[in-house]
């Protein structure tokens, strides 16, 4: 639902994560045979695992080095200012949705038919059309802080973490 259930500090979240929660990864899944690269000065590409050869080539580029999330047989990022769900296996569009600004958060993570959005807000879309489920209603600091930075869950809690540090020219 978005409801908050609580908040702790950052020594306190691994211990509140429980054992059954998905776990954020440290490098591209292969997915039904493909490799999914991509970067802020990279475009997002689909490669063949076995032979290495690249299969098909989004011509946008990310605005964030590893801002995009795989799950349910797509790759999801933020290109052109809207998100793009793009099927793992020829790069086809799903579906698009939002404009500058809209949706309200960035790709970071897939569970069971669910895109979780991050920024100052959690926004979860379902991953067959894009609708929204569900959104926190947050304002935005005037700082542009604290943000969130990163996000695991289970059947039934979000877990989220908040930065307050700027990083990379913020």
């Amino acid at each position: 639902t978005g409801v908050e259930l609580g908040r702790g500090s950052e020594a306190e979240f691994p211990n509140s994560v429980p054992d059954d929660a998905d776990r954020p990864m440290r490098s591209s899944p292969v997915v039904d045979g493909v490799y999914v690269t991509a970067g802020q000065d990279d475009p997002l590409v689909g490669v063949d695992y076995a032979t290495h050869t690249p299969l098909w080539e989004n011509v946008g580029y990310l605005a964030y080095d590893d801002v995009w999330a795989i799950g349910d047989g797509a790759v999801f990022a933020m290109s052109g200012g809207r998100v793009v769900g793009y099927e793992i296996a020829d790069g086809a569009v799903r579906w698009e949705v939002g404009a500058l600004g809209e949706p309200i958060g960035w790709p970071w993570h897939v569970a069971d038919g669910r895109l979780y959005l991050l920024w100052f807000n959690v926004q979860v879309l379902s991953t067959s059309d894009g609708s929204t489920i569900w959104e926190t209603k947050y304002p935005q600091p005037a700082s542009g802080f604290p943000r969130m930075f990163g996000v695991v869950a289970n059947d039934e809690t979000v877990f989220v973490s908040f930065t307050a540090i700027p990083s990379g020219g913020d």
